[in-house]
Parts: C-alpha cells; structure tokens; sequence
C-alpha cells in the first residue's frame, strides 16, 4: 500500500471516529477571527474583506438594487471564497429604528469558487422568501445546499451540490408570544446522503439533529465546519468515509 492510501485510509479512520462522538473541529467555526483579516472594504456593490495570504476575498455586504444578484467570482484581484454570516440577511438597526433586507433580490448566482457559506447569508432575500424555490423543504443555490427546514427521515442531497451552507440542517426555532421567548426543537432527521459532490460541510451544519443515526461522508469532503454532528446525541449507527480515488 503507498504512502498516500495509507494516508487517506487512516484519514477516513478518523472521521469515523469524530462521526461517534458527534462533534467536528476541523476548521474554525468563523475564519473571519483570525488575525491576517483585513476590515471591511468596498468595491462597487460589495463589502468585502481579504486574507492576504491566500488572496481570497469573503463578501460580507451589499448595498446595490439588482433584482438578480451575481456574486463576483473575483474582486479587486482576490479569488472570492466565503460568503459571511448573515451578509444578504435580515437586520435591524436600533440606532436608527430601521429594518434592512433585500426582498428585491429574486435570482442569485454564486460562483464555483465559493467554497464556504455562513450562516443566514441570504435570509434577507426575495429568493429565499420565495416558495416556489424550496425543494421539498430545502433552498438550494445552484450548487450550494443553503437551509433545510424541519427535514424528517432519511435526505438524501442533490448530486452536483458542492458546499453544505453552516447551520443548514440546524432548526432556528421560533418565537412563541405566549411565552415571550424562542423555543428551539431538535430536528427529525435520521439519515443524511451526501453525494461525492461535496467538499465543505459547514460550521453546525447538523447541529442537535439529536435523531441522526445514519451518515455517509465521502471522500471528497476536504473541510467540516466545527460543532458540524454537535450534540446529536442518538448514537450514529453507520458512519461511513470513503477515501479519495
């Protein structure tokens, strides 16, 4: 056996093992703390910030009015690689006692060189308010799995999906006025497919999916976001990594 099998067999040996004991630590939960950051820049619709080691830019803003977004696959010479927490979602600011979003947005294109997307990145969209783009409760973006709502069973994801968005089998919850308070309830999946089409799965990605017993990672997973099985807490029965090819 060469030097390479064998480092990818005991690779496999250990995300198995991770797999058991529910918790991924990988890759840092948000690279956005690490110190070779920049501060937010702009360039014409977009904020950003780069990393001037690898020269990859994360989009963490936006401040046009196109009705069809398309996110750069470049910007100022640096490769656009992350999408930020939360960078086309909802917010609301108290100073000013004004919501932001961006209903207006109806269509989105996101590069093949996105390799990470955060949490709530598009929940402020028309897209993602859109019915009629949930596939059987799941958004999709192109090749990018974005959220999953109360999913139940086994799911099995689309082949041709690349990147698995952070927080994206997480349920929210939601705010229940007769208590005043958000009220979080785990999810009702029990098996995840993941096709040899992925290469990131993200930060929480299937955090307190506490029913989860059954996951297949292929070989072609390069990076797991941390907490990505946190707290799911049902014994993983099968948890299957295939090597590269």
């Amino acid at each position: 056996m060469s030097k390479t099998s064998k480092t990818k067999r005991l690779l496999s040996v250990v995300l198995s093992t991770l797999l058991l004991i529910s918790i991924f630590t990988i890759v840092p939960a948000n690279a956005a703390d690490t110190n070779k950051k920049t501060s937010s820049l702009q360039s014409g619709d977009f904020y950003y910030y780069v990393d001037e080691d690898d020269k990859t830019a994360t989009i963490t803003g936006y401040v046009g009015t196109d009705e069809k977004l398309v996110i750069p696959s470049t910007i100022n010479g640096y490769t656009v690689t992350e999408i930020d927490n939360g960078a086309f979602g909802y917010y609301y600011d108290e100073d000013e006692d004004k919501e932001y979003d961006f209903d207006f947005i109806k269509s989105i294109s996101i590069p093949d060189s996105v390799t990470v997307i955060g949490n709530n990145a598009f929940d402020g969209t028309g897209y993602y308010y859109d019915d009629d783009n949930w596939e059987n409760g799941v958004l999709y973006i192109g090749k990018f799995l974005i959220k999953a709502d109360n999913i139940s069973g086994t799911y099995s994801i689309k082949q041709g999906t690349t990147v698995i968005a952070d927080e994206a089998f997480y349920n929210d919850g939601y705010y229940d006025e007769d208590s005043d308070e958000y009220v979080y309830t785990d999810s009702e999946l029990e098996g995840i497919n993941i096709p040899d089409s992925v290469t990131h799965i993200g930060y929480s990605a299937f955090q307190k999916c506490s029913k989860l017993k059954d996951v297949t990672i292929p070989g072609s997973v390069k990076t797991i976001g941390e907490y990505a099985f946190a707290y799911c807490t049902n014994q993983i029965g099968r948890a299957s990594c295939r090597e590269r090819v």
